[in-house]
Order: C-alpha cells, then sequence, then structure tokens
C-alpha cells in the first residue's frame, strides 16, 4: 500500500491501546456501558487513530494540565495527519467540551477532512 504510515509504539500508546482494545474482552465494563466512542471499521487500524489520540490527549490534558500529548510529543501532527488537527479542533473538541452529539461532530469531520471515494 502505498503512503503507509507508522507510528513508534511507545508506553503510553500500548498501554492506552491495550486497555481500550482489551478490556472490554476481560470482562471490565461497567453494567450499563455507554455506546463505544470510536469503532475501528477499516482495514487499515492506524488512518483511523488520529481522533483516538487527539482525544486521549485530551482527556489526560484535563487532569494533568502540563502533559503533553502523544500526538504533540512525537510529531503526529507533521507525520501526515496535519491536515486533520485544525479540524479536530473546531470539530470533535466541542463535543469533547460537551457541545454538541457525537453525530453532530463526527458529520462536521467528514465534512471538513472527508473526500469523495468516487472517480
Amino acid at each position: 500500500m502505498a503512503g503507509r504510515l507508522t507510528f513508534p509504539m511507545t508506553p503510553t500508546l500500548s498501554l492506552i491501546l491495550t486497555v481500550t482494545l482489551f478490556a472490554p474482552a476481560a470482562g471490565a465494563q461497567p453494567p450499563n456501558p455507554r455506546p463505544p466512542i470510536f469503532r475501528f471499521e477499516a482495514d487499515e487500524l492506524w488512518l483511523n487513530l488520529h481522533h483516538f489520540i487527539f482525544t486521549a490527549g485530551d482527556a489526560v490534558r484535563r487532569v494533568m494540565p502540563d502533559h503533553v500529548p502523544y500526538a504533540e510529543a512525537a510529531g503526529v501532527w507533521q507525520r501526515g495527519f496535519q491536515r486533520f488537527k485544525i479540524p479536530l479542533e473546531e470539530t470533535w473538541k466541542p463535543y469533547l467540551d460537551g457541545r454538541g452529539t457525537r453525530d453532530e461532530a463526527l458529520a462536521a469531520l467528514v465534512a471538513k477532512t472527508g473526500t469523495d471515494p468516487r472517480p
């Protein structure tokens, strides 16, 4: 596949992915779980990871204001994802702050970043 993106697997990212991907299988869900924020339905997980990395960084920064999110520390935005940073800040961040619905945020994000796959 041309243009394949790779990311170094840091201990923090490894922990986040492990907890996110395997905790539900281990039965570590609350009795009435909320619907998932993310559902990866693509052949290439990494191509869909930009909003997950953005959300994880925002969540940690809320409890640790001095935290430098992985995307910034590892230069993710400069290595192929720069076209997503501003749209995420404009569409997804308001949703994380409690404004609007997830569907509205995703629709706005797709409108700003999506491309029509048809020729």
